[in-house]
């Protein structure tokens, strides 16, 4: 797979293709293959919710 594809990059791109703002964006996750994810959407003011059964990691980058 390119380097280039994440969830991230395709949270930036449905964004841009709607009009929306990134602080807007509300993130789930459960495992670390949404680490890029959350720290995209913590770093674009948005909000990332790790659910309860999330990995310890993904629990402490949504705190």
């Amino acid at each position: 797979m390119d380097a280039s594809v994440s969830r991230a990059a395709a949270a930036a791109w449905v964004l841009a293709v709607l009009g929306a703002e990134p602080c807007d964006v509300r993130a789930f996750g459960d495992d670390t293959n949404d680490l890029a994810l959350f720290q995209w959407v913590r770093g674009a003011g948005g909000l990332p919710i790790a659910m309860g059964s999330a990995v310890p990691e993904l629990k402490a980058a949504a705190a």
